[in-house]
């Protein structure tokens, strides 16, 4: 999970949290496991960390962490928002096991396309 996706760097203006002038969202990956980092002058903010199935069907939110001075501040939002933006661009659904990602999911009926639901 080492390998840095430069093409998949992406810089953010934060119009709504004034406070956060520049989030550049890099993407790594490694065979089925990745991650998206949020960092603001070269400083990590957080980060959002996933798994892949085997069929690449399937992508599992695992954890999303910010750091203290950044948190209430959109950052573990906008990560989730990358990761719904991966899955859609791969032809995949989003498993969020991680909390924070869930309730997320729970509340944007917009992201209902990409949501896997798991049959019993």
């Amino acid at each position: 999970m080492h390998a840095l996706i430069a093409s998949q760097t992406k810089r953010f203006s934060c119009c709504f949290f004034p406070k956060i002038t520049i989030m550049e969202v890099a993407h790594v990956e490694s065979k089925n496991k990745g991650a998206f980092i949020a960092s603001e002058n070269s400083v990590k903010m957080g980060e959002i960390t996933y798994a892949w199935n085997a069929s690449r069907s399937v992508l599992t939110i695992r954890h999303t962490g910010v750091a203290d001075a950044y948190k209430g501040k959109g950052v573990a939002h906008r990560l989730v928002m990358e990761v719904v933006a991966f899955a859609r661009a791969e032809g995949g659904t989003v498993f969020p096991r991680c909390p924070f990602a869930k309730k997320i999911f729970e509340k944007n009926s917009d992201l209902a396309d990409v949501l896997f639901v798991p049959t019993e």
